[in-house]
């Protein structure tokens, strides 16, 4: 893998609860919402790329392009 991948988690919560944030997130940022009493938590998770390669079983599988 080159370089680092990350995906956006973003989570409402009540002011006050305990949420547990992976080690190595980033950018993590707490903002108050409309609704007394409750936050919006959003912060990039670390994620990691799997290679997925293909077998013999495969063949009888439609393929996609995006």
């Amino acid at each position: 893998m080159t370089g680092s991948s990350y995906r956006v988690v973003s989570e409402v919560r009540a002011d006050g609860d305990l949420l547990d944030v992976p080690s190595g997130a980033r950018d993590v940022t707490v903002e108050p919402l409309g609704r007394p009493g409750m936050v919006r938590v959003t912060y990039l998770k670390p994620v990691r790329e799997i290679a997925i390669t293909g077998s013999d079983d495969d063949a009888d599988r439609p393929s996609y392009l995006a």
